[in-house]
């Protein structure tokens, strides 16, 4: 990821974490995951676009930590 930006011109600063770390209490204010402008999260057992794409993007997503509005293509 670090380097795909950097060929683009794009500095990223990586902030490698423990789970517990990452994910601190679980809610906002109290955990890197969802106050964080951007983070990478292990998630989604099979490469397929509706985990990776629907879970974090869609409003209604059950990853959204981006708290995005977007709203599902599908329905």
């Amino acid at each position: 990821m670090q380097n795909a930006a950097k060929a683009i011109g794009i500095r990223i600063q990586l902030k490698v974490e423990s789970q517990d770390l990452y994910y601190g209490s679980g809610t906002f204010g109290k955990s890197d995951w969802l106050d964080l402008p951007l983070g990478i999260t292990d998630y989604g057992h099979r490469g397929v676009p509706n985990v990776f794409l629907n879970a974090p993007l869609t409003s209604g997503g059950t990853w959204n930590a981006a708290h995005s509005g977007i709203r599902s293509t599908t329905g």
